[in-house]
């Protein structure tokens, strides 16, 4: 399935909205307005072919709400961010893997356990398995003014970044605004 001239990163992100619409069609609330989303998928290389690609956390959040709508008695939740909801998820599927792998939970994946044992007798993600992160939007804070600007290429693989500090607002402590004016 994948557009003509489409790019690693182009089937990343339209494999990421159609997660997030498959699910959002499920659910009976109003999902209208600006959100951002975060997936984290597997792709599993082990059954030789093309690999498969498997969603196993998604969480949607807003960068801010409006004043009119904060709530102080822990009715709503006030500033919910896709990443956070999404890495929760992830940790709670590593932890499954984790007991599949140890024998004290059945696998009821639609998937093979992803997790081996090292020689160091430590579980490790198989080699033939990577787990990426979609966000439909830069990140909050430091991450959206560090630009990665070295990496234009779907084949670069950056090991560390190394911020070039040309704009005095990078590594200041900032603080949340109100109705979408960042941070």
């Amino acid at each position: 399935n994948s557009i003509k001239g489409e790019g690693f990163f182009g089937k990343v992100g339209r494999f990421s909205y159609d997660t997030y619409n498959k699910l959002a069609s499920t659910v009976q609330i109003s999902t209208v307005g600006r959100k951002v989303i975060a997936v984290f998928f597997i792709e599993d290389s082990r059954a030789g072919g093309s690999p498969m690609w498997s969603p196993v956390s998604l969480g949607s959040g807003n960068r801010t709400v409006n004043g009119d709508n904060i709530n102080f008695e822990g009715k709503t939740v006030n500033d919910a961010h896709a990443e956070i909801i999404a890495r929760r998820g992830l940790r709670r599927f590593l932890w499954k893997q984790l007991k599949i792998a140890t024998g004290k939970e059945e696998n009821s994946l639609p998937f093979e356990n992803i997790l081996e044992k090292s020689s160091d007798n430590k579980y490790k993600v198989c080699e033939a398995v990577k787990i990426h992160l979609f966000i439909s939007t830069a990140p909050c804070g430091d991450s959206a003014i560090f630009p990665i600007s070295e990496a234009t290429d779907s084949n670069v693989i950056i090991k560390t970044h190394q911020p070039l500090m040309e704009n005095e607002k990078q590594g200041l402590l900032r603080s949340k605004m109100e109705s979408g004016q960042g941070t």
